[in-house]
């Protein structure tokens, strides 16, 4: 494998500042961000979900930051912004599929999440229903851009595809408690070529993001999506990184 320098990624999160190791055969990023806890809108493009259910009774956590039950969120422009310094581990799979196959089978293993009939839905309950036949490895589509064709005439000669690619009945379980849990849901994925020409499933660890919230029951669905992510490397015959199951 070629060297890999540290370099300065630039995304809609924040700055990282990254060290590079190596962890089996995965390549993983151990990355230490600054996150501005700030409002966030679900997808650009994208309306959402409205479930038709009575949220009265769920117990929200409390913040410090927030205002008390019951009173209107302050304007005040001299109120401080909350921050959180956490780190995220980025993991790097190689896929033992040419990049063409590999496209495809994930295809195939995580459909596009149909958003009309989902919001044809009369209740949440056919929300969950919906969601296990569209979603048969746990993961829908939200949305994907083909990178190498963004890039034609750049010079660059990467095969990359990217996705957002999440669960929103699954999301929901976070977003009761907090609504800055949807910086990370969907999930961001990249399946790419690297230099030798070999494809590689790019991820940062569901545990590790949402576990910057702070919130036990927040950090336990990211666990549960650290297991589907290796359940559906293994469906696409990659070997699982051990820190997927720690």
């Amino acid at each position: 494998m070629p060297a890999v320098t540290a370099r300065t990624m630039a995304d809609a999160r924040d700055p990282w500042r990254a060290q590079w190791r190596h962890g089996g055969d995965s390549l993983i990023l151990v990355a230490v961000a600054a996150a501005h806890v700030s409002s966030a809108g679900f997808l650009g493009g994208l309306k959402p979900f409205k479930p038709a259910v009575n949220t009265s009774n769920v117990n929200m956590p409390s913040i410090t930051t927030a205002p008390p039950e019951g009173t209107a969120m302050s304007t005040d422009p001299t109120a401080s912004t909350a921050v959180a310094t956490f780190q995220v581990r980025h993991l790097s799979v190689p896929l033992p599929l040419p990049y063409d196959r590999a496209i495809e089978r994930f295809g195939e293993l995580v459909p596009a999440a149909d958003l009309a009939r989902f919001g044809r839905l009369a209740d949440w309950d056919a929300v969950l229903e919906q969601a296990e036949v569209n979603a048969p490895h746990g993961f829908m589509v939200y949305w994907q851009a083909d990178v190498t064709a963004l890039m034609a005439g750049s010079g660059s000669g990467w095969q990359c595809t990217e996705y957002l690619m999440g669960n929103h009945v699954i999301a929901e379980r976070m977003f009761r408690h907090d609504p800055t849990a949807m910086l990370y849901a969907p999930l961001r994925v990249v399946i790419h070529t690297d230099r030798t020409g070999h494809t590689r499933f790019a991820i940062d660890q569901p545990s590790t993001l949402f576990a910057s919230l702070g919130n036990p029951d927040i950090t336990a669905v990211g666990t549960e999506l650290d297991a589907l992510v290796a359940d559906l490397l293994t469906a696409l015959g990659a070997t699982v990184p051990p820190e997927l199951s720690a």
